[in-house]
């Protein structure tokens, strides 16, 4: 694993500057992967990120037939073609739909990078990602354990 101090989990850049995979962990017991970006993200978006480092924000679409595929949550902007981190372990702060509550089944949405505890037909479970606050103005504190698309409802 990459130590912390050689990267930044905030910092995007137009060139790799580690290898696509690779995983770095902080002081705070949050776990990084590198990742690349398939489209413009945005901060405290959920991802999808394919075997090979690239990734796209989670919604219905992205997530059909993703079983397994990995999850994790990105700490700031990136613009399409950028290079950088996502989190995939640890205390985190999430984009969630309105109303979410805490301590319930998230799933993927039609709205890019957001997730819902609304179990609506058609959507994948999200595993491995908890709420721990209700939604405040589409965000909530989570944890995250490693989380995957799981099974569509």
């Amino acid at each position: 694993m990459t130590a912390i101090g050689a990267a930044n989990p905030k910092r995007t850049t137009k060139v790799g500057e580690f290898s696509l995979g690779d995983k770095c962990c902080d002081g705070q017991g949050r776990e990084f992967i590198y990742i690349h970006a398939l489209e413009a993200l945005t901060e405290n978006s959920t991802v999808m990120i394919s075997s090979w480092g690239d990734c796209e924000m989670v919604d219905t679409g992205s997530t059909a037939s993703a079983f397994g595929a990995r999850v994790g949550v990105v700490l700031t902007d990136f613009v399409n073609g950028e290079f950088g981190w996502a989190q995939i372990y640890g205390p985190s702060i999430i984009k969630v739909g309105t109303n979410a509550l805490a301590n319930t089944a998230l799933n993927s949405t039609s709205t890019p990078g957001r997730l819902d505890d609304n179990a609506a037909v058609g959507a994948e479970v999200i595993s491995g990602i908890v709420t721990t606050s209700v939604e405040n103005s589409n965000l909530a504190d989570a944890i995250l354990n490693y989380p995957t698309i799981g099974i569509t409802l």
